[in-house]
């Protein structure tokens, strides 16, 4: 799905329409750079930092059953924090019933504590048509209210409702008004959706490197990664549709896209930087292998490549030659050194670059030529002048960042963007319908141009800066002077008046986890949100999909007044925990049934047993017919996949004891009143509608 919603209707119908937007069209064409595709090497894994800068803390929720998991960060931009001074960042909110098993634990609400909810000027000005510039650091206030959870993992489907609510509002009601309103609430649409997916970035960058942990205190790998791939999901607009045993598959692959995406990046701009006589260098922000990467000119150096054309090279790196840039290399320079010349002394660097005003470092290179780490010395020393900052993690390319030379490069390519978008969906109305023959166009033109290497996908470069910015903010090892041109550089790249700077994040992330502390030890607040949710799932335990969607329709027809629960009774967390435990089974069967290979080889038989026979004990319990024949399937799909004859003879143990328990319960419920068949049979003999 495109992130600007489609059009229904003729917004601005006529040939002038059509004209304007084919210029617009053609000014895309002619203002883009052409960046040719490579084949790059294999990559080689940078050296990571040793000492994790991340770790867990466990709060308890008052009346037990649940616990609050926050992951604590450093945090010191702008040396306006000690640097070892601890900031909470993303905090978890785990439902574990007040025992030890792991199987019937949910993971329910993720909070992003650094996020800054804006105020009613950001949000004015995020309704301004063409206004891409951030005013002033973000909102001052703080509330004693507990944040809002960045997404709920127990109804990841809501976040789909809500967006799709909106996006038919827009639609159906402010597209056929007249040009300004529609023109600002396209503009206030797609500045909130871009903070949204700012924000989910974020929390994504800090949850990567968070560490899990095998005890289970604190979130262990398969609950990290599945936060995380719910959390990638939710950028997407039907994202949160994907069911739960689908959500480890979706965080490997996307892992492993990415670890190739960032090495096929590392490649290319290296081989690129060698070929152009830069100096490349991994850029370490925070833990982990490196995902950025910074370009440094030797300003006492010279350079020459006869015969070869880089014209290609400088569009890949999207910056213009250096060394025709009379600031780093001027005309009385020796033009005719042979390579790299050295220069020592105190006071070299001002002969050098007479007329460089920025940033530059003093570093050493080995006997090899090679860049040495800062702090190290060896035998020839360079003064280095940084260039560019790339993202390694921009699909197919690496993306630019950071122009040291024009530090409105990069934020005039996104303006440029926005704008003709904006014009379009905005100003002129085009359909999607009605004016197919524009859409046909600009597809075919994207499609190209992104697969020539050019960074056409807004989307993804959001992220990338969401990233970045964060990286920078959390960063312990850069010097002092040179990540201050870093955040400067992040100050110049804000587009969005709804954004908050991450200094002021900072200071709203200790006043959220402060209000969310208090909220977790007060019995009326965050455990009363819990226990409504909690019998929501009792009521929608083992309901077909049509069921849950007429649910969320009523739901939302009513604003909210009208949700399914079950009532209160001392009964529900018995029955809630049997209910995860058969879907935990039926969810580790389902596995090991979908394998493709031998079970009992590849699993343990004995871990397939018992899972067979705690299955079969509470099936017969469960209400919903709908997981009883689902529980059914899955055993008899193993047995037709066993070869072992004692565990084929457990098989069919187990589904005997399921059709017995089927055939007393369907005994039952013939004896019935009749007016039971008014409440929906999965929750029957419970009241099952409640107004909040």
């Amino acid at each position: 799905m495109n992130r600007h919603p489609v059009k229904i209707g003729i917004m601005m119908p006529g040939f002038a329409s059509s004209v304007m937007a084919g210029f617009l069209l053609i000014s895309g064409l002619a203002f883009s750079a052409d960046f040719p595709t490579r084949t790059p090497a294999s990559w080689r894994q940078a050296t990571p930092h040793t000492a994790s800068s991340y770790h867990w803390a466990i709060t308890p929720i008052a009346g037990g059953g649940a616990e609050l998991l926050t992951l604590f960060g450093r945090f010191d931009g702008l040396g306006q924090l000690p640097a070892a001074d601890n900031v909470p960042l993303v905090a978890v909110l785990r439902d574990t019933l007040s025992d030890p098993n792991p199987d019937n634990d949910r993971l329910r609400y993720v909070y992003l504590l650094t996020l800054n909810r804006p105020n009613l000027g950001q949000r004015v000005l995020s309704a301004v048509p063409f206004f891409y510039w951030r005013i002033g650091d973000g909102n001052l206030s703080t509330s004693k209210n507990p944040p809002k959870p960045l997404l709920d993992m127990s109804d990841p489907r809501r976040h789909v409702w809500t967006r799709l609510g909106h996006d038919l509002v827009q639609w159906t009601t402010l597209d056929p008004m007249m040009m300004p309103v529609r023109a600002s609430s396209h503009a206030y649409r797609t500045n909130l959706i871009d903070h949204e997916r700012l924000h989910i970035e974020e929390a994504l960058s800090f949850l990567r490197q968070a560490p899990a942990d095998s005890t289970g205190k604190a979130l262990t790998r398969p609950e990290l990664d599945s936060v995380i791939a719910r959390l990638t999901l939710a950028k997407n607009l039907l994202g949160g549709l994907m069911n739960d045993g689908h959500l480890l598959r979706v965080a490997r692959a996307r892992e492993v896209q990415r670890t190739a995406t960032i090495g096929r990046n590392w490649e290319l701009l290296r081989t690129s930087a060698e070929r152009a006589g830069l100096i490349f260098e991994p850029l370490h922000l925070g833990d982990g292998a490196s995902q950025y990467a910074v370009l440094w000119f030797p300003a006492n150096g010279s350079f020459s490549a006869p015969g070869i054309s880089l014209k290609t090279t400088w569009k890949l790196l999207h910056i213009s030659n250096p060394w025709r840039d009379t600031r780093l290399n001027p005309v009385s320079r020796d033009a005719s050194a042979g390579g790299m010349g050295m220069a020592s002394g105190d006071g070299h660097a001002q002969q050098v670059l007479p007329e460089w005003k920025g940033y530059r470092q003093e570093r050493y290179l080995d006997a090899s030529g090679r860049l040495l780490p800062r702090g190290q010395t060896g035998p020839a020393k360079v003064t280095l002048v940084p260039l560019a900052v790339y993202s390694l993690t921009y699909p197919r390319m690496p993306l630019l960042l950071v122009d040291f030379r024009s530090a409105m490069h990069t934020k005039w390519r996104e303006i440029f963007q926005r704008t003709r978008d904006d014009a379009i969906t905005g100003v002129l109305g085009l359909s999607h319908f009605s004016n197919w023959y524009y859409y046909a166009g600009d597809a075919l033109y994207q499609f190209i141009r992104s697969r020539r290497g050019t960074a056409m996908d807004q989307d993804n470069r959001l992220d990338c800066y969401s990233e970045f910015r964060v990286a920078v903010a959390l960063n312990r090892s850069l010097d002092p002077d040179f990540r201050q041109e870093l955040q400067h550089s992040i100050q110049m790249l804000a587009l969005n008046p709804l954004e908050a700077s991450p200094e002021r994040e900072v200071a709203m992330a200790r006043a959220n986890y402060q209000a969310l502390e208090n909220a977790a030890g007060n019995p009326d607040r965050l455990p009363v949100r819990l226990e409504k949710d909690r019998r929501k799932e009792l009521a929608a335990f083992g309901e077909s999909r049509r069921w849950r969607l007429a649910q969320n329709t009523l739901h939302y027809m009513t604003l909210g007044a009208f949700t399914a629960r079950v009532p209160r009774n001392d009964e529900n967390d018995a029955m809630l925990d049997r209910d995860r435990r058969t879907e935990s089974l039926i969810r580790y069967l389902r596995e090991v049934a979908d394998s493709g290979v031998d079970p009992e080889v590849s699993f343990d038989a004995v871990q397939i047993r018992n899972s067979m026979d705690e299955l079969a004990s509470l099936v017969d319990n469960v209400s919903s017919k709908r997981m009883h024949n689902r529980a059914v399937a899955v055993v008899e799909k193993l047995q037709s996949e066993f070869q072992n004859e004692a565990l084929r003879a457990n098989c069919a143990r187990a589904l005997l004891a399921m059709n017995a328990g089927a055939t007393e319960a369907a005994a039952v419920n013939d004896k019935a009143p009749k007016a039971r068949a008014l409440v929906p049979p999965a929750i029957s003999g419970k009241v099952a509608f409640e107004a909040q």
